[in-house]
């Protein structure tokens, strides 16, 4: 596992010799991220007590949603996410939701997070095709991104066209690009630069 620490710059003169820059760390493959409560297949069979404390089933201590031990199981996927194809949290569209998503315990939630109606469940249940993803960028991508950005200023959407990306803004293609460039962006699909900077993986 890995981890990054961002640059320090001390703000008192005294404490100067701990200035550093950004650093990555790697702590070794017997280190590994705990799972939390929230987040382990145990904590959905949680009880609350007698004196109002949740009870873990699989340790038997009491618990919170942040709280973590080494019996700790990620969730498996939900099965309505294998239903619909998503992943859990991923966000998609479908009908008037925008940016609605399966959470972790396969609850289709909207964008706001209150339940998704009964009536666009079943239809998109039924009509898995009538859900629009949103794409996932990689960090590659959004690196390429940021540079057609700093290359061409005016730049300000691409679109997958043909055999070919197009870089354009309102008025003019500026550039075209191999498509291997950005693996996700999908036929036809125009898409701001500024969306793929601000959706990374």
């Amino acid at each position: 596992m890995k981890i990054h620490i961002p640059a320090f710059k001390a703000m008192a003169k005294c404490n100067e010799h701990m200035n550093h820059g950004p650093l990555d760390i790697d702590l070794g493959p017997d280190v590994v991220e705990v799972v939390r409560c929230k987040d382990c297949q145990y904590y959905q069979d949680a009880k609350i007590n007698k004196k109002g404390f949740l009870i873990c089933p699989a340790s038997g201590m009491e618990i919170t949603e942040t709280d973590y031990c080494s019996y700790g199981a990620r969730m498996g996927k939900p099965r309505i996410c294998e239903v619909l194809g998503v992943e859990p949290e991923e966000k998609f569209d479908a009908g008037s939701y925008k940016d609605a998503y399966a959470d972790l315990y396969g609850t289709i939630r909207t964008n706001i997070g209150t339940l998704m109606d009964a009536d666009r469940v079943c239809e998109i249940i039924n009509h898995p095709d009538r859900i629009i993803r949103k794409p996932h960028w990689t960090e590659q991508e959004v690196e390429r991104a940021k540079a057609i950005k700093m290359l061409y200023s005016e730049a300000e959407s691409i679109e997958m066209y043909g055999f070919g990306i197009r870089v354009f803004n309102r008025k003019l293609v500026i550039a075209t690009l191999d498509p291997s460039l950005f693996p996700s962006l999908r036929s036809n699909e125009i898409i701001t630069l500024d969306e793929i900077i601000g959706g990374t993986e």
